[in-house]
């Protein structure tokens, strides 16, 4: 990073490791089995993945993807009955999808969070202190898995029933 920096000049640097690149890059191409999934800012490709690849394989840890039919909820937005009925408010207009369609969300760690106020709980499969932040990994009540982030040291352990927050 400082000896592109220092010459202040174009370079193309081919890496496998997403972490590399989003340190590295002004620009990011996404490549997948020869093909380009997305052109972006490294902060574009993480905030608008342009494609399901690009969403699980940009970012650390991976997104969490979570699928369900969509169910009414009286705004013009869909909304999403996630694991255990959950309800999954979105930003998508309802106007661009079939009334019969299923979602899937992509929802990443640090907009999952633990919360023992929400409704919306699963088991703790593993929790991964940091120092900075703690992920816990869970179960949701449908049999995935997702990962939640908490920039605090949340008092879980493995085993454990936990409330999710989005």
């Amino acid at each position: 990073a400082r000896l592109h920096q220092r010459l202040k000049t174009t370079m193309i640097f081919v890496t496998h490791d997403q972490i590399e690149a989003m340190t590295l890059a002004n620009r990011i191409v996404v490549m997948n089995k020869g093909h380009i999934e997305q052109v972006g800012t490294p902060m574009e490709v993480y905030h608008f993945p342009a494609t399901r690849f690009v969403a699980g394989f940009i970012g650390s840890p991976v997104m969490n993807f979570l699928s369900g039919p969509l169910v009414p909820s009286g705004t013009d937005y869909a909304t999403l009955q996630v694991a255990d009925g959950y309800e999954l408010a979105t930003c998508i207009p309802l106007a661009q999808l079939s009334k019969d369609q299923a979602l899937t969300a992509g929802v990443r760690a640090e907009h999952l969070v633990v919360d023992a106020s929400s409704p919306f709980v699963a088991k703790a499969d593993v929790v991964e202190r940091l120092g900075e932040r703690t992920l816990v990994y869970v179960t949701l009540p449908d049999g995935s898995f997702a990962v939640a982030e908490t920039p605090r040291d949340v008092d879980v352990n493995p085993g454990e029933k936990v409330g999710l927050r989005f």
